[in-house]
């Protein structure tokens, strides 16, 4: 009897898509400019996805820009908390959407511009990501810039979907490198500890199997950007800072 699999035009492309991602078959791959590493079923790391010029002008914005003012680093928080519980989470954070920086002028023009760069950049390797999984990303929430400042700063395990927030896959962008510690832990995928390169992105889902965390850092300083993503509007739809991008 002839394979489904191999129906073209059946309609059934979902039912019989190939699903036997095994250990064997996770290899390197290059995505455009960008080399992709998959350490882990369903974890994807696109190397090398920003430039250094890139990351530099992030960075630059951010500490020229991010401070005391109207834009400022704040004491980061967990679920719906509105006071930080560092024994979970200690770090600062900035969050940022096209929307909560308002209108471009002057004073905010370099935030756009770094708003609009992570953005395109991270659109194109998470569509990649879904083109293989069979989903469509269509919103993305405010992105979170986090600063992990000095020894012992971490972010303790925990799932990034869960009963007070609702998202489907999640990404990690790593602006800078030259600390130590502050790997990215994976505990339930095969205990996986990984620290990526500056300009890496890493993509993985959001649920309960995909907890993690990120190490305490044990000198230096680590930036990197936060961002959930679902397939639906469902918890979406009204918040003013979300973005949705249509198929």
């Amino acid at each position: 009897m002839e394979s489904k699999t191999q129906y073209d035009n059946s309609g059934d492309t979902w039912l019989y898509k190939d699903r036997s991602e095994t250990a064997s078959k996770r290899i390197e791959r290059v995505f455009g400019d960008i080399k992709v590493e998959n350490p882990g079923l369903g974890l994807n790391i696109y190397k090398n996805a920003f430039t250094k010029d890139q990351i530099d002008n992030i960075i630059n914005a951010l500490e020229s820009n991010v401070g005391s003012g109207v834009y400022r680093w704040n004491e980061a928080t967990v679920t719906n908390s509105t006071t930080p519980i560092k024994k979970a989470r200690d770090c600062v954070d900035f969050k940022m959407s096209r929307n909560s920086l308002g209108p471009r002028n002057e004073k905010n023009a370099a935030l756009h511009d770094v708003y609009e760069t992570v953005f395109d950049t991270l659109k194109k390797c998470v569509d990649d990501y879904s083109k293989y999984w069979g989903i469509f990303v269509n919103w993305y929430e405010v992105f979170n810039f986090v600063k992990y400042e000095g020894e012992g700063k971490e972010f303790k395990i925990h799932g990034d979907h869960g009963p007070k927030y609702v998202c489907t896959v999640s990404a990690v962008i790593y602006l800078n490198d030259d600390y130590e510690g502050g790997e990215i832990h994976f505990p339930r995928l095969d205990d996986i500890v990984i620290k990526p390169s500056y300009g890496d992105i890493a993509v993985f889902p959001s649920n309960y199997i995909y907890e993690h965390a990120s190490l305490p850092i044990k000198s230096g300083t680590k930036y990197c950007v936060v961002i959930m993503m679902d397939i639906n509007d469902l918890g979406h739809k009204d918040n003013p800072y979300a973005v949705k991008v249509e198929q």
